[in-house]
C-alpha cells in the first residue's frame, strides 16, 4: 500500500511510498485518527523518504493536503516531522513546514528518524 499509518508510542506515523493521490493520505490519515486510542496522540511523523509522488504534487496539491492536517491538528497535538530523503523532498517538506505554522501546527523537517522522534 503507498500510504500507511500506524501508532508508535504517542505518535501516528504516516509512510508515504511510491505514487499515490491525495485521496489516499487523507483517507489513511482520517482513518487513522479515528481510532480509539488510550493516550493522547503527540504529533505526526510523516515519511516521505520513499515518496515518489510527493516531488510532483502542484502548488495546489500541498496546499490542499496543508489544509487537511491544519484542521485535524488538535487531534494529534499540533505537531508534524516531515522526514526526508534528498534535496526536492527538502525542499516541498519546508514549504509543507512554513504552511503548517501560518495554520498554528509546529513542523520541522528531518533527514533522520531517531531525530524527528525526539522532537515529536
Amino acid at each position: 500500500m503507498p500510504v500507511t499509518c500506524e501508532f508508535d508510542g504517542t505518535a501516528l506515523v504516516v509512510r508515504l511510498v511510491g505514487v499515490y493521490t491525495l485521496a489516499e493520505i487523507r483517507t489513511a490519515i482520517a482513518a487513522a485518527l479515528a481510532e480509539p486510542r488510550t493516550r493522547p496522540l503527540t504529533g505526526v511523523l510523516v515519511d516521505m523518504r520513499e515518496s515518489e509522488s510527493v516531488t510532483m504534487r502542484t502548488l495546489g496539491d500541498i496546499t490542499a493536503i496543508i489544509g487537511f492536517l491544519a484542521y485535524h491538528g488538535r487531534s494529534f497535538g499540533n505537531r508534524v516531522a516531515f522526514l526526508v530523503s534528498g534535496d526536492a523532498q527538502y525542499a516541498v517538506a519546508r514549504m509543507a513546514a512554513a504552511d503548517l505554522h501560518t495554520g498554528g501546527v509546529a513542523a520541522s523537517v528531518f533527514h533522520q528518524a531517531d531525530e524527528a522522534r525526539r522532537w515529536l
